[in-house]
């Protein structure tokens, strides 16, 4: 049995309990309650672990409170639908390589990858795009910025 530790945050907005892993590209998902969340993350961890161990590039450490004069946010973005989120991926370069219960598992050419659930009566919650590699963040936000018209349904 392995144990790895894995940071909850809350969305505000919406109540969802969001989890990861820290220094685990992919090793993130979300849920409406704490046992949800906990039930998703097993499955990612063990979706992950089927590639072999983890290169972790990061450790959890702790958490720290910081006090900031001013901040900066990123503009809304809307839950998406986990069709439009996948697709977006696609058009990204991003190709799904299995998936497991309610989540895939998509990787990019140049090694980065991610894991998103499924479930169609979930939406995809911005908090989580912290969790995409760096590099398709910003495409993928300005992909819904300037594309959201065309809406997958």
């Amino acid at each position: 049995m392995r144990t790895f530790t894995a940071v909850i945050e809350r969305d505000q907005e919406t109540g969802f309990f969001v989890g990861y892993v820290p220094g685990w590209a992919g090793a993130h998902s979300q849920g409406a309650t704490l046992d949800e969340l906990r039930a998703n993350l097993n499955e990612v961890v063990a979706m992950l672990l089927e590639d072999g161990e983890p290169a972790l590039s990061a450790e959890f450490v702790g958490t720290q409170t910081l006090e900031v004069a001013s901040v900066v946010r990123m503009g809304r973005i809307p839950p998406l639908r986990p069709r439009e989120v996948t697709a977006v991926l696609s058009t990204l370069g991003f190709i799904e390589v299995r998936q497991r219960g309610s989540h895939k598992q998509f990787r990019h050419a140049d090694g980065s990858g991610t894991t998103v659930p499924t479930t169609a009566a979930v939406t995809f919650r911005p908090c989580l795009f912290g969790k995409l590699p760096r590099t398709s963040v910003s495409l993928l936000t300005n992909s819904l910025r300037f594309g959201r018209s065309r809406r997958t349904r």
